[in-house]
């Protein structure tokens, strides 16, 4: 199983005792306006599906991601207001036992093919052999930037051959934005901004052949 979350996770926790939360940060959504945010995406009772071996849950929502903000402003100045705009990082990772592979993958699949139905754009899509990765990208219906592609929520799914990820990014923040995104918060498939962007463009044009 791939590097996990504990330690960064760890690290966040102490941050509300280091330093105050920014006033400028995104006011505090309750979980319903969450919900009605076009980038949110609900998995559903996935732990079900966990055998209790390995665990990550990550649920930052604001103030928290505010304070993370200030935490980094000092060093990036522009990752900081770029965390400020966001509303939810979630990450839920778990292994599963081998009898189970069957079931997570159906579920990994399911969600796949629900964010399509509801316009998400599946920009990566790899597989090899039971393996599984997709990333998936909401774009912003309003955008005001000629030269900047801006998304209101990515989504990435893993499979691999004995646990699974589900991830979402809520928020408004660009497209070559994931990959510092990613960094920050320890996501898989995000990190690398070239690897990313070649994967979406290949990507995008698989689909495009798809629908011809």
């Amino acid at each position: 199983m791939k590097k996990l979350w504990i330690a960064a996770l760890s690290a966040l926790l102490l941050l509300p005792s280091l330093v105050p939360a920014p006033a400028q940060a995104q006011k505090k959504l309750s979980p319903d306006e969450l919900r009605k945010l076009p980038g949110y995406v609900d998995f559903g009772d996935i732990w079900e599906y966990s055998d209790g071996e390995e665990e990550v849950e990550i649920d930052l929502t604001q103030p928290l991601l505010g304070v993370v903000g200030s935490f980094v402003r000092s060093e990036d100045p522009d990752l900081a207001d770029l965390i400020l705009d966001l509303h939810l990082v979630r990450v839920n990772q778990f292994s599963f036992e081998e009898k189970d592979r069957d079931r997570v993958r159906k579920l990994v699949d399911n969600t796949a093919r629900k964010l399509r139905s509801q316009s998400w754009d599946n920009i990566v899509k790899v597989r090899e052999g039971g393996e599984r990765v997709n990333v998936f990208v909401q774009f912003d219906g309003e955008q005001t930037d000629a030269e900047d592609t801006y998304l209101t929520g990515l989504t990435i799914l893993v499979l691999e051959e004995d646990a699974a990820a589900f991830i979402n990014v809520v928020g408004r923040f660009r497209l070559q934005d994931i990959a510092r995104v990613g960094a920050q918060f320890d996501i898989p498939y995000a990190q690398d901004f070239d690897q990313f962007n070649a994967r979406a463009k290949r990507g995008s044009e698989s689909d495009r052949e798809e629908d011809q």
